[in-house]
């Protein structure tokens, strides 16, 4: 293993939290709660600390409240494909990596 000086080698990042996990809201009335502009919330904020706020907005819109989105049409795909096919292949050489499986 390379050695950078400055870099603790032994650390281990946390992994356990996800981050930015996408789906489809399995309950659409929370979801536009939780991101439209409601009055109930603007009388409740003054009593919940912003990090429980935050705490209580991560658990509601966490991966257990999301479905899966709905694949996309064989279709679609191929349109997709169609409009970001040059610049698909423009990254690949600028990156250097086979990204031929991004235009099956």
């Amino acid at each position: 293993m390379l050695s950078i000086p400055g870099v603790d080698d032994t650390f281990a990042p946390d992994v356990s939290s996800r981050h930015n996990v996408s789906g489809m809201p399995k309950n659409k009335l929370i979801n536009k709660f939780l991101v439209k502009p409601h009055p109930i919330k603007s009388i409740l904020k003054p009593f919940f600390p912003e990090a429980l706020r935050k705490t209580l907005i991560v658990g509601l819109k966490n991966r257990r409240s999301l479905d899966k989105p709905p694949p996309l049409s064989i279709e679609l795909r191929r349109q997709l494909i169609e409009v970001y096919r040059e610049d698909i292949i423009k990254l690949q050489d600028i990156i250097k990596r086979d990204l031929s499986k991004w235009l099956e």
